[in-house]
Formats: C-alpha cells, sequence, structure tokens
C-alpha cells in the first residue's frame, strides 16, 4: 500500500511539472512574438514630426478661423533647404494651426533621407494668408 500511493505522488509531482513547463513555453512564445511584432510595426513609422504655430497679419493680429498656405522649409546648418513642402490648414477661433511636417504636398526632396545626426537644422515657415500659394 505505501508503494501506491509513492507512485501516486509522483505521478502528480511530474504531471504538474510538465503543466508549468508547457506554460512557461506558452509565456515565452507570447512575449517572443509580442516583440517581432513590436519591432515590425516601429521600423515602419513615418518619418513625420508635428508642428504647431499661430497665423498673424502684418499687424500681428491672429488669423481667426482662416485658410491659409504653408511652406515649411527643412534647411541644414549652411540655411540649404534639404526639404521642402506645401499645407493647406484652417486656423482655429485662435488662429492656431497643426501640420505633420514631411506629410505635405508638393515635396522637394525626401524627409527619410535626412542625416538628423549630421548636425543642425531649422525649421523655416511661409505663410499666405489669403489660403493660396504666394509665400
Amino acid at each position: 500500500m505505501l508503494r501506491i500511493k509513492t507512485f501516486k505522488i509522483e505521478k502528480t509531482i511530474t504531471k504538474s511539472i510538465n503543466t508549468t513547463f508547457f506554460q512557461m513555453n506558452k509565456i515565452l512564445l507570447t512575449l517572443f512574438a509580442s516583440m517581432i511584432v513590436m519591432l515590425t510595426i516601429q521600423a515602419q513609422v513615418s518619418p513625420s514630426f508635428k508642428y504647431q504655430g499661430v497665423a498673424r497679419n502684418a499687424s500681428n493680429a491672429p488669423l481667426v478661423n482662416q485658410n491659409i498656405g504653408l511652406q515649411l522649409s527643412i534647411l541644414n546648418a549652411s540655411g540649404v533647404p534639404v526639404y521642402v513642402e506645401r499645407h493647406a490648414v484652417t486656423t482655429s477661433a485662435l488662429g492656431i494651426f497643426s501640420v505633420n511636417v514631411c506629410n505635405g504636398s508638393n515635396a522637394t526632396g525626401s524627409c527619410a533621407t535626412i542625416d538628423w545626426g549630421a548636425g543642425q537644422f531649422n525649421l523655416k515657415v511661409g505663410n499666405d494668408p489669403a489660403g493660396g500659394t504666394a509665400l
């Protein structure tokens, strides 16, 4: 009788160890798959960044609820444009506008090829209060 109880205990311990082992494998596999998905998603991030400003007229009054045209230029340390784009946006009740730089139209150059570690870059913003392209 003692022998039967010992066998049952060993069988229970073995079953518990096997169950724990398989559960750990499932957890590790899930973590590994999640990391691969995150790396894939991160590699596909667009190179754009947000810019927000207040549009003002020559008298320094905000252009309220108005369609404006913007030209954004990314300049290198020498002041030479490495990327230029245009946006057509509508200002808010306070004259505020928001754009995603590197997602504009009529682009010259490519944001994806800018070597951001190569030195200082500046953003030059031009606007047409009439909403056109006379920048």
